[in-house]
């Protein structure tokens, strides 16, 4: 998947949100704490030109060419991570850019749309499972930064990238077995129209709210 507006490459196939891995199976989680509140979408470009949120209970699937945004939206103070892990077993960090500054200023109107309004996320031709990993925490996960860091500096060590995966494997462990997170959908109007987004989006964005910690994986079949 690449970024066409900068013609940046994000990984041979798509992006993956690095946040619970193997027993995740697209559930959410939370853990006890703070409240949390998180509203999120991903957004396919059809070939006519509308814009229509993907909706992951169809297990969804996508082709060479396809294109997608990513929004989110802390409505309480968190710190947001997202990552991809694509079918060529590549890792992109998507959000932040710096994996240093994950804090995402919580209130309306705060939100960020990946990679920009007037950018897209390009599906390439590599087939196979596309994951996108999402984490948001009320705590850093200094950790996961840190590690996240090292392996920025060096993408070509496995070993580094590895240790990341890890992290991130253990930060669900580690919260496993807590309380789930309430998830419902909410209008696309007032979170992306008011934004400049162009013509209506279609479909309802996911408003998240859990205690300390949230976690969602979201899969795409790549054909």
């Amino acid at each position: 998947m690449n970024s066409h507006a900068r013609g940046t490459a994000l990984a041979a196939a798509a992006i993956a949100l690095l946040l619970g891995v193997p027993a995740f199976r697209g559930g959410a989680q939370s853990q006890g704490g703070a409240p949390l509140s998180l509203k999120w979408a991903f957004i396919g470009l059809e070939k006519g030109g509308q814009k229509r949120v993907i909706d992951f209970a169809a297990s969804p699937s996508v082709r060479a060419g396809d294109r997608l945004q990513v929004y989110i939206e802390a409505l309480t103070s968190a710190h947001v991570y997202l990552f991809l892990y694509d079918s060529n077993k590549d890792l992109t960090l998507l959000y932040p850019e710096n994996p240093r500054a994950p804090a995402a200023s919580g209130g309306e109107g705060g939100g960020r749309i990946l990679p920009a309004e007037d950018e897209w996320f390009t599906f390439d031709e590599a087939t196979g499972e596309e994951q996108f990993y999402l984490l948001a925490s009320v705590k850093r996960l200094s950790r996961l930064e840190d590690l996240t860091a090292a392996w920025v500096r060096n993408q070509k060590s496995a070993e580094a990238k590895a240790r990341v995966l890890e992290e991130i494997k253990a930060q669900r462990r580690l919260h496993s077995g807590l309380t789930a997170a309430v998830e419902k959908g909410v209008p696309m109007a007032g979170t992306f129209q008011s934004r400049a987004m162009g013509p209506e989006i279609l479909g309802e964005a996911t408003l998240a709210e859990a205690k300390g910690f949230y976690a969602r994986t979201l899969r795409f079949a790549h054909e």
